[in-house]
């Protein structure tokens, strides 16, 4: 078990404070990010998606439809957790003792502590969650109140600890490592799919627990009728002498999640080619050493970039400039808040934070070129925990 003594009682306690503050009388959670996230047991397993969290939306699918366990934390008091059997094991070797009973007798067992009030419900199994309480509320017959739990959680969750930190720059060198392995499979005829499934293997093999979402080997093969867009080469050709592929993958170690990409050329790339990807390069490692935390916004990020490639008269060939949507925070789930665009909350960079920066180019008929990198936000500025080598392109 790596877990601070004190680590979750203090992150229940800050949220107790959160909950008082917004007059709030407990808050309820099923086996969600959240929740593994306020015991300190990352590496609980719960169901991850990749599409949890999208940049124009909030969370678009929960987790799960019906709770296994429920974190109940009211705003004063000691928190519980409730269990089915088969996860009752599971939490006691984190060192907590739940409550047992069958699912379908959360609601009696939860009775006695929700006496109408205000309650917040965490977004994992919310409709169900709702329905618990009502029906635990019911013998009192006081009135609910729901509100959103995660807008305190996600907030806690914003700034990483030492040792989410830790995790978060383990996971980012194995991708780092995985990409290493798959760069010697990119020549004339490799298959996309079969590099997929290398990326799968790789990590199974290698004792991951999870992957943040499937990885993607997209090819733009030059003269082939799909290469004016960067989506829709088939992923069962091979690939020919001329061609770019660009990697977006991530990996799930000690329950936090990587986010990655980097792009190559098989063959010889146009000297276009060449200097847009060393541009690209550039305006990362510019955007990145641009950070002045408790200054510089996340809804800036784009501009840092755009600023980094018109040095070299590319900042047209950014993707997503308009909205300035250029990459999302990561933790325990591979998309969390505040994302890099210009509609997100106006938050300045804070030491602690660690984001997927993503900025992308498309040459149509030659390259869709991406090159994410996990950032973390220091005392002093910023800086990459991805490492792989930046110049190599041509292969």
């Amino acid at each position: 078990m790596d877990r601070s003594p004190d680590m979750s009682p203090r992150r229940i306690a800050a949220l107790q404070k959160k909950l008082a503050a917004g007059g709030i009388d407990l808050a309820l959670f099923a086996t969600g990010a959240a929740f593994v996230y306020l015991l300190d047991i990352p590496t609980f397993w719960f169901q991850r998606s990749s599409v949890t969290m999208g940049p124009d939306k909030d969370r678009v699918i929960p987790s799960l439809t019906r709770p296994d366990a429920v974190l109940l934390v009211p705003a004063d008091g000691d928190p519980l957790v409730f269990s089915i059997p088969g996860r009752a094991d599971e939490l006691r070797s984190f060192g907590y003792e739940p409550v047992v009973c069958f699912a379908d007798y959360f609601a009696n067992k939860l009775e006695p502590y929700i006496r109408g009030g205000k309650v917040a419900i965490g977004n994992c199994c919310a409709a169900a969650l709702k329905k618990i309480a009502e029906e635990a509320n019911e013998y009192h017959g006081t009135e609910l109140v729901f509100t959103d739990a995660e807008i305190f959680t996600d907030e806690m969750r914003m700034i990483k600890d030492e040792k989410e930190i830790r995790l978060l720059s383990e996971v980012a060198a194995f991708t780092d490592w995985v990409m290493e392995r798959l760069v010697p499979l990119l020549v004339p005829g490799m298959i996309p799919f079969k590099i997929e499934e290398e990326i799968q293997r790789l990590a199974l093999e290698a004792g991951a627990q999870d992957l943040s979402f499937a990885g993607s080997c997209l090819a733009v093969v030059k003269g082939h009728p799909t290469a004016m867009d960067p989506y829709i080469y088939p992923k069962d050709r091979p690939v020919g002498k001329e061609a770019g592929v660009a990697f977006d993958m991530g990996f799930v170690l000690g329950g936090y999640c990587s986010d990655y990409g980097r792009s190559f050329y098989i063959g010889e790339p146009s000297q276009e080619a060449v200097e847009s990807y060393r541009a690209l390069q550039a305006a990362q490692l510019h955007a990145i050493a641009s950070i002045v935390p408790g200054r510089t916004k996340v809804t800036e990020v784009s501009d840092l970039i755009f600023e980094g490639l018109e040095r070299f008269g590319r900042g047209s060939q950014l993707r997503n400039h308009v909205d300035g949507t250029q990459g999302h925070q990561i933790g325990l789930e591979v998309h969390e808040i505040p994302w890099l665009k210009r509609n997100s909350p106006d938050i300045a960079f804070q030491p602690g934070m660690v984001f997927a920066m993503e900025p992308k180019i498309f040459i149509p008929n030659e390259i869709y070129m991406r090159v994410e990198d996990m950032v973390l936000v220091t005392e002093d500025g910023a800086r990459s925990l991805t490492t792989f080598d930046r110049e190599l392109f041509k292969l």
